[in-house]
């Protein structure tokens, strides 16, 4: 995975927000003074991709003072060569969207690809736990929490072993225990099993204390001197409201002895710049002297004790100058003894690494076919998208063409109803063997007849009768349903439909395989 771009707004002391882009491949730096925002951009990351968008417990993710806004993230990465935007908000306004390429997720269904992307797990409800974060975990590690590592990798776990398989185990066995044994002797070099100080440390603790003890000292003559400063400031004050009333003699004597008492003060801050001078050279001298000291008491410590040891190795070599034939019999015995041995562990060894082997060869064939199934299960999925996408883009329909065919459906309709609501309605009921001419139908016994256009009724023996109904209305009516009904038919055979409800029925399909699709994208990804 590759970070892109990061933008947050209302997020903690970013309130106006803040863009960051251009994040390269390799290793990116974020420096800047104390409170700038460094830990707080590194906090909307790890909030972006592991906390739960709907979580009520995201307040402290406000700006300071101001309740009313909903804290954004927004996160530009490249996983698999395929380009991600994610987009979160909380508090307020919850919401969660994941784009990949051109395909968008939203809510649960996002954070859940998440999730399953990166090897961790979303909590049930509330804020997210470390034994939630899996291998991301890893990845955020908080300042002062370093020395709790084997609590992540604990909690990636699962994840650790399918990567790393039997290289964890050798590393944890052997230079891990090598690792531990040198701090553990590290840590008793510097304080006592009850926690004491010691060596070093002891006089480190107490060089800090002296140092203290002279800062403290140093900051009461500074106080002392912002008193003085103060006084002279109260004299000067004083020397401006004396000054309307003219009091020359006495504003005279003040100010020699306000100038006396300035001149004092910047004597004393004079001294106490030379005394901090001095305190410094002090303390570099004290430093180097007790260096000096520990080395010599130490080397004086390390003569003392070869001398003891090569007392007792002068003693242990004449007991065993005694003992030579003895130790000779026994060391040829205990070699004849450890090259039996030898032979046996290596048998053993053998057997106990073929035993192993065998388990590992179950294991994985258990494995193998477990993945075996997964692929066949993938393969029918596939199969069954490819098929879907098919028949997807065949039944394809545009939706603005639909629309628009839609709404000349439903104007064709309002027509029918008006047509019918104002046409002229005919009932016959003729004697037997009568009958007439109805426009070119010929009409006998009894029937009823709805006219929309003027047509004209003929009676044998009588003549003939115009029939116009509902007047310019109903012509009107009949043309505009004429149009409509041409212009509907013209998108009906574009579209390759027999009639709208067709259509109707086309664009349901397809929108129900829409949704299978992406259901089996989804499931293929996973």
């Amino acid at each position: 995975m590759k970070l892109s771009a990061i933008r947050v707004h209302a997020f903690r002391q970013f309130r106006s927000g803040v863009h960051v882009t251009n994040l390269d491949a390799g290793l990116n730096i974020f420096h800047g003074p104390n409170e700038s925002g460094k830990s707080t951009l590194a906090h909307a990351i790890r909030v972006a991709f592991l906390e739960r968008h709907s979580a009520g417990t995201h307040h402290d993710l406000q700006p300071w003072g101001d309740s009313s806004v909903s804290p954004e993230v927004h996160i530009d990465f490249v996983y698999n060569g395929r380009r991600h935007q994610l987009s979160k908000q909380f508090v307020r306004t919850k919401r969660c969207d994941l784009r990949i390429d051109t395909q968008s997720l939203s809510g649960e269904e996002a954070e859940q690809y998440l999730a399953a992307m990166m090897g961790f797990s979303m909590p049930a409800r509330g804020t997210s736990r470390p034994e939630n974060w899996g291998v991301p975990g890893l990845l955020w590690i908080e300042q002062g929490e370093g020395h709790h590592l084997h609590r992540p990798v604990e909690y990636a776990h699962q994840q650790l072993q399918g990567v790393l398989g039997d290289a964890l185990g050798q590393v944890a066995s052997s230079d891990g225990d090598r690792v531990l044994h040198a701090v553990q002797q590290r840590l008793e070099a510097l304080q006592t099993r009850a926690g004491a100080p010691r060596g070093n440390y002891r006089q480190a603790v107490q060089e800090q204390e002296e140092t203290q003890a002279q800062l403290n000292e140093l900051d009461a003559r500074v106080q002392h001197y912002r008193d003085e400063v103060d006084n002279l400031a109260q004299l000067q004050a004083r020397f401006s409201s004396d000054a309307s009333e003219q009091p020359w003699r006495e504003m005279r004597r003040q100010e020699s002895e306000a100038r006396e008492k300035l001149a004092q003060a910047q004597a004393m801050r004079d001294q106490l710049a030379q005394h901090r001078a001095s305190l410094q050279a002090s303390l570099q001298t004290q430093t180097l002297l007790r260096q000096q000291l520990d080395t010599y008491r130490e080397r004086k410590e390390s003569l003392a004790a070869r001398r003891q040891a090569l007392s007792q190795a002068q003693e242990h070599a004449d007991a065993l100058s005694l003992q030579t034939p003895l130790l000779q019999a026994a060391v040829q015995d205990a070699t004849h003894a450890y090259t039996q041995a030898r032979a046996t562990l290596e048998a053993s060894r053998r057997v106990h690494t073929y035993r192993e082997k065998q388990q590992q060869l179950a294991s994985l064939q258990t494995e193998v076919a477990r993945l075996e199934q997964q692929k066949k299960q993938a393969e029918a999925v596939l199969r069954t998208l490819e098929t879907d996408q098919e028949r997807a883009s065949a039944l394809n329909v545009d939706k603005r063409e639909l629309k628009r065919l839609q709404a000349l459906h439903e104007q064709l309709q309002a027509l029918e109803i008006r047509q019918e609501t104002i046409a002229t309605r005919l009932q016959f009921d003729l004697l037997d063997g009568q009958s007439v001419e109805l426009g070119d139908h010929r009409i006998s016994g009894q029937s009823e007849h709805l006219l929309l256009d003027a047509t004209v009724l003929k009676i044998p023996g009588v003549g003939s009768l115009r029939i116009t109904p509902g007047g310019e209305d109903v012509a009107d009516l009949a043309r505009e349903r004429a149009r409509i009904t041409h212009e509907l038919h013209s998108g009906l055979q574009a579209l390759q439909a027999k009639n709208f409800q067709q259509l109707q029925q086309r664009a349901t399909e397809h929108d129900t395989l829409v949704t299978r699709i992406r259901q089996h994208q989804a499931l293929l990804a996973v």
